[in-house]
């Protein structure tokens, strides 16, 4: 199956968006993130001033606690964010984004686009994420083919049908309506 793709600076942010939400180790590095300051919240008001009564010291560090709960989940997708425009503000050869040719066969992926052109075998694929928007077909932790739905058409649930025969029990949906 050969499909024409075009990769655009949103498909592209989304995909990391993507990828943070669903690894399990960044999974467990935001959430270690995201507690451990509230320790440290907690602890301060101990070696503050004693001319503040405790329970005044604590209401304070309580309400920056709840605060920090909320706000950190999307200061650290704002940070992905950024991340990943400055990643294709600096790629000088254009092979993020643009055009390309994906070809799906027996013997792996292929794309092939204006600079370069690369091969994954079935074997080296570690699994496919489908989303409500993208096909995301991983050949590493942090690397995959993107496929938008969009740009699929028709073609989505023969695409489906054929990663599901290749990588039957590396693939995970997330589309369903949670």
């Amino acid at each position: 199956m050969e499909l024409n793709i075009n990769i655009t600076e949103d498909d592209y942010v989304n995909f990391n968006i993507i990828n943070y939400r669903n690894s399990k180790e960044l999974i467990k590095r935001s959430r270690l993130m995201r507690f451990l300051p509230i320790i440290f919240f907690m602890i301060l008001p101990l070696f503050l001033s004693n001319h503040i009564p405790l329970w005044y010291r604590y209401i304070w560090f309580i309400i920056a606690s709840i605060f920090y709960v909320f706000y950190y989940p999307k200061s650290e997708e704002r940070s992905i964010r950024k991340l990943a425009r400055k990643m294709i503000s600096e790629d000088k050869k254009g092979s993020i984004l643009g055009e390309r040719k994906i070809i799906i066969d027996e013997t792996g992926v292929k794309t092939i686009n204006t600079n370069d052109e690369s091969i994954t075998r079935w074997n080296g694929i570690e699994k496919v994420l489908v989303d409500k928007n993208y096909i995301l077909i991983y050949n590493s932790p942090v690397s995959a083919y993107i496929l938008p739905i969009r740009e699929l058409a028709e073609e989505k649930e023969e695409v489906l049908k054929l990663l599901n025969e290749y990588v039957n029990n590396r693939m995970i949906r997330i589309d369903k309506d949670k």
